[in-house]
């Protein structure tokens, strides 16, 4: 699995203006 596949679970779990961004 990708390495960010974490990151992406949580922005898809808990999605926030700042990961938006960044």
């Amino acid at each position: 699995l990708l390495p960010e596949l974490p990151k992406l679970v949580t922005w898809v779990r808990f999605p926030s203006p700042a990961r938006l961004i960044s």
